[in-house]
C-alpha cells in the first residue's frame, strides 16, 4: 500500500507498508515514528486493521466491503485524549466506471 498523505499546511508525506494479511506487525516505510499495521482477514468481505505507534495500538478498524462490492466501509476506533473511544465511519463507494 502506498499513502500520500498532504497536510493542511502543504507538503506531502509519503509512506509505504507491504506486508501479508496475517496478522503481523509490518513496519510503515517513510514516517518518522515506529508504525506498524496489522492486517487479520475475518471472512471473505472483511478484516480488521491495527495501528500501532511506537509498539502501542493507537486505532484498530474494521474494514468490510459490501456483497454487491459497491461500498467499502471502515470503522475505526480510536481513544480520546480523555481515554473514551472515538469510533468513525468511513464509507467508500464505487463509481459508475468502477473506479
Amino acid at each position: 500500500m502506498v499513502y500520500d498523505l498532504i497536510p493542511v499546511r502543504g507538503g506531502v508525506t509519503h509512506m509505504e507498508w507491504t506486508g501479508r494479511f496475517d496478522g503481523r506487525d509490518y513496519p510503515v516505510q517513510g514516517v518518522d515514528e515506529v508504525i506498524t499495521y496489522a492486517y487479520t482477514p475475518v471472512d471473505a468481505r472483511t478484516m480488521q486493521v491495527t495501528l500501532k505507534v511506537d509498539g502501542r495500538v493507537a486505532a484498530d478498524a474494521t474494514v468490510v466491503l459490501a456483497p454487491d462490492g459497491s461500498t467499502l466501509s471502515t470503522d475505526t476506533r480510536v481513544l480520546d485524549p480523555r481515554g473514551g473511544n472515538l469510533v468513525t465511519r468511513t464509507v467508500y463507494e464505487r463509481q459508475p466506471n468502477g473506479s
